[in-house]
């Protein structure tokens, strides 16, 4: 009987997980299709919302499982709608609420804040950033994509010391990438010019 409802349990986040990686993907064209497959699913979708990206340095597999466990252990304390799922070594996690009353940006500090304190001693690096926060699912994928950019400029400068978490605040540290980038493109075209 425990055995059946832990798999009806896992079969269920499956679901619930595969729901959230089309919409991150972009899968939805319209809101009412999305709306309408959440329904279906039985998933609530919050009122507001951002998204979170945790990027674990050494990119293995157990890393990221244990970063998701903590998570998931501090929103377990948590009645707001949230959801965390992996894709490759980052570990998004979608933080809203169904109230316009609460702002899931504090939620958001303090999962960073329980995550240092219980992931302080560990051997990697944690990479985080968080989107901007939305009331329009459809802009998820872009909150998303938002929290990568502050994930990818924590990359080029090599610690978070420098770099703010949220990606309203990152300021021309936004321009990192591009930056990084054209010199990687200019470094790799001069060598190229020097053995002509």
């Amino acid at each position: 009987m425990i055995y059946k409802n832990k798999k009806q349990l896992e079969k269920k986040e499956g679901k619930i997980e595969e729901f959230f990686k089309k919409v991150m993907d972009d899968h939805f064209y319209t809101e009412e299709e999305l709306k309408w497959e959440a329904e279906n699913l039985s998933i609530p979708l919050p009122a507001v919302f951002t998204v979170m990206v945790v990027h674990a340095a050494d990119k293995k597999s157990e890393t990221a499982e244990d970063v998701k466990d903590v998570i998931r252990t501090y929103l377990q304390l948590e009645d707001k709608v949230n959801h965390v799922y992996s894709v490759q070594a980052d570990i998004v996690v979608i933080l809203g609420s169904l109230s316009d009353r609460h702002s899931p940006k504090a939620t958001a500090a303090d999962v960073i804040a329980y995550l240092q304190s219980k992931t302080h001693a560990h051997p990697s690096p944690l990479y985080i950033g968080m989107g901007r926060e939305y009331r329009d699912v459809m802009k998820m994928s872009t909150s998303r994509f938002e929290a990568i950019e502050v994930v990818k400029a924590v990359k080029i400068v090599g610690g978070q010391e420098l770099i703010p978490y949220d990606y309203e605040n990152l300021g021309v540290f936004r321009f990192l990438d591009s930056i990084y980038s054209h010199q990687k493109k200019r470094k790799t075209t001069s060598i190229q010019i020097c053995y002509a």
